[in-house]
C-alpha cells in the first residue's frame, strides 16, 4: 500500500530511538485504507525500568513529553493505517494541531506496560488537506494513566512553508520585549534551579537554557498579578530530537514544546516558594487531574535560531500538603508565537 513512497517521495514516519515510545500494535479495528471514522489501534510500550529519561527528569517518573509521545504516537499509527497521506499526489507532512489532555498519575519506572487505545473519530478533506481527530485513553492494567482528545493534519508542502503562526495581539508581542534584570544560565546547572529535591529537569530533558525574565509583582507579571517568567533555547541543526524526529523530515516534537513551558512555569514555582514548609519537596511530573489544552499553528526546525516561552501562573493551590502552581502561556520560535497552552500545572509534593 506505501510502496509509492519507497523513493523517491517520502510519508510522515514514526519518531526513531530515542524518542520511540511504542514496542507492539495487539489490536486493530476498520479496513485498513479505509479512512473510516470509527477505526481503532491498541498500542503497548514496554517501558524500560531504569530509561534515559527517568533519570533525566525533575523527579524519578516519566516525564510528561514522554507520556504525551506515548500518547500521540498511536495516532500517527492508525493514520497511517486508514490511509490518511495515500489520496494525495505530493509530499504530505503529518502535524499535531491541538488536544486537552489530563494526566491521572505519575508513571513510575517499575509500571511495566502502558496500553494505548485510540480510536479516529472523525476525518476532514479539503484543498489537500486531511484533518483527523482521535481519542486516547492511556492504561497500566486496570488503572487510567492519561485521556486525551487531539487533532492531527496532513498537510502539503507549501502549507508548511507559509504558516503564520498563532493569532499574536500587541499585547503580547510587546510582552515577549519586557525587559528585566533577572538573568540565569540554566546551563551551568545553578545550586537554586537544580542542587535540591525540587529541582529542574537535565541533560538532554532540559529544553530552557537561560531565564531572561522574571515578574512576581506588578503589571508585567500576568493577569492574576501572581508571577510571570521569560526562557529561551538555541536552536542548533545537531539537536538530537531532529534526528529521531522525524525521517526526511526534522522537526522539534510538539511535546517537547510543551516540555519546556512546563520547566518554565517549575522554575516560577521555585521563585515563588511553592516548596517552603514541605519536606524534601519535588514535582509532580505534571500535576495530576489538571486538564491541559494545547494549540500548534507552527514548527520549530533546525534552521530556526531561538525558541521563547513567556509563561504566567493563574492561580495557586495550597491542600493536603501539597501545593499546584497553574499557569498559561506561549511559544514563540524567531519572533513568531506558534504555540499557546492553558492548564499547565505543576505540583510541589512532600518526597
Amino acid at each position: 500500500m506505501y510502496e509509492r513512497f519507497d523513493s523517491p517521495r517520502r510519508v510522515a514516519r514514526l519518531p526513531g530511538p530515542p524518542y520511540h515510545f511504542m514496542s507492539r500494535v495487539t489490536h486493530a479495528e476498520g479496513k485498513i485504507g479505509g479512512m473510516e471514522p470509527g477505526s481503532v489501534a491498541v498500542i503497548d510500550y514496554d517501558v524500560p525500568r531504569g530509561e534515559w529519561y527517568f533519570g533525566q527528569n525533575a523527579a524519578y517518573a516519566m516525564p510528561f513529553a514522554v507520556m504525551l509521545e506515548t500518547a500521540l504516537q498511536p495516532c500517527g499509527w492508525l493514520a497511517s493505517y486508514a490511509g490518511g497521506a495515500l489520496a494525495a499526489e505530493e509530499n504530505l507532512y503529518f502535524r499535531n494541531l491541538d488536544g486537552t489532555g489530563t494526566q491521572h498519575r505519575e508513571i513510575p519506572d517499575d509500571i511495566g506496560t502502558l496500553s494505548v487505545r485510540t480510536k479516529l473519530t472523525n476525518i476532514s478533506e479539503a484543498d489537500g488537506i486531511v484533518i483527523m481527530s482521535f481519542q486516547v485513553v492511556m492504561s497500566a492494567g486496570d488503572q487510567e494513566i492519561y485521556t486525551l482528545k487531539t487533532v492531527f493534519g496532513f498537510f502539503p508542502g507549501d502549507t508548511m512553508r507559509n504558516q503564520l503562526g498563532l493569532p499574536t495581539t500587541k499585547e503580547q508581542r510587546e510582552a515577549l520585549a519586557d525587559a528585566s534584570d533577572f538573568r540565569v544560565d540554566l546551563t551551568t546547572y545553578p545550586e537554586r534551579y537544580f542542587g535540591t529535591s525540587l529541582r529542574l529537569a537535565k541533560d538532554d530533558m532540559l529544553m530552557i537554557e537561560r531565564i531572561t525574565g522574571l515578574w512576581l509583582r506588578g503589571d508585567k507579571a500576568g493577569k492574576a498579578n501572581i508571577g510571570r517568567i521569560r526562557a529561551e533555547k538555541s536552536i542548533v541543526a545537531r539537536q538530537w530530537f531532529f534526528k529521531a524526529h522525524f525521517y526526511q523530515d526534522p522537526v522539534q516534537p510538539g511535546s517537547l514544546g510543551i516540555e519546556a513551558m512546563l520547566q518554565a512555569l517549575q522554575a516560577l514555582a521555585i521563585e515563588l516558594g511553592a516548596g517552603e514548609g514541605i519536606s524534601s519537596p519535588r514535582f509532580e511530573t505534571q500535576a495530576s487531574g489538571v486538564a491541559m489544552t494545547w494549540k500548534y499553528r507552527g514548527q520549530v526546525i533546525p534552521e530556526n535560531d531561538v525558541v521563547v516561552v513567556d509563561i504566567e501562573a493563574t492561580e495557586i493551590r495550597r491542600e493536603n500538603g501539597t501545593v499546584t502552581v497553574v499557569g498559561q502561556g506561549s511559544l514563540w520560535v524567531d519572533g513568531k508565537r506558534i504555540y499557546e497552552a492553558k492548564g499547565l500545572a505543576v505540583r510541589v509534593l512532600g518526597g
